[in-house]
């Protein structure tokens, strides 16, 4: 966590857990999930006469997801982890072509190596991947902290709903 109260650049209070579009703090969603969700609602009620919140909806998309970003984030790693090795076989290899066989204290051959390889890193796509990596790994550790907490709130509603039941028919008994 950065100073700002960020991992890595990326707020999980303004990100939506489902698609990883910006949204306001406050909002459960992003305003596209959002309008996603009304579509789904309103097909619920018309074929199956069934009404479904928003916390009922985002909780099944977001278990929906997990098993998704974690193939992506499984993707993600072995990219960088590729690109990595590639930067330090090319950053080896072009620096010791360099050189042509003379030699140079290994103090300053570390030093040309590590300059070779963020040269090639800087150059290539390596800042890219680590963002898309550390991006997916945000939303892959979040996730299922979002999923208890919804969770948490369906059945706080469903032990409100029974109690307000078991209300409702002690007055009807009376």
């Amino acid at each position: 966590m950065d100073r700002n109260g960020t991992n890595g650049g990326i707020n999980k209070n303004e990100t939506c857990m489902l698609c990883g579009k910006g949204k306001k703090e406050k909002d459960l969603v992003c305003y596209r999930c959002f309008g996603d969700y009304k579509e789904a609602r309103i097909e619920s009620i018309a074929n199956d006469l069934k009404d479904i919140s928003i916390v009922e909806w985002t909780l099944k998309k977001a278990e929906d997801l997990i098993p998704i970003l974690k193939k992506e984030f499984l993707q993600a790693s072995t990219d960088l982890d590729d690109f990595k090795t590639e930067v330090k076989d090319q950053a080896y290899q072009g620096v010791t072509e360099a050189l042509g066989g003379r030699t140079v204290s290994k103090e300053d051959f570390s030093e040309i190596l590590e300059q070779r390889r963020l040269k090639l890193w800087k150059d290539g796509e390596g800042n890219k991947l680590y963002g898309r990596f550390k991006y997916l790994e945000l939303r892959t550790d979040n996730l299922p902290l979002l999923i208890e907490e919804l969770q948490e709130k369906i059945a706080a509603h469903d032990e409100e709903s029974s109690m307000s039941e078991t209300q409702d028919s002690e007055k009807t008994d009376e």
